[in-house]
This record gives C-alpha cells, structure tokens and sequence, in this order.
C-alpha cells in the first residue's frame, strides 16, 4: 500500500500490505 504511506506513515504499510 504505497499509496497510503504518503498519505499516513510506513506503518501503514506494515498495518495493511495487502493494497
């Protein structure tokens, strides 16, 4: 979820990878 990271943090990333 790259596109989540730029609107929140990297912990998004870890939170929902599946994007």
């Amino acid at each position: 979820s790259l596109r989540r990271i730029l609107r929140n943090d990297l912990s998004v990333l870890f939170w929902e990878e599946n994007d």
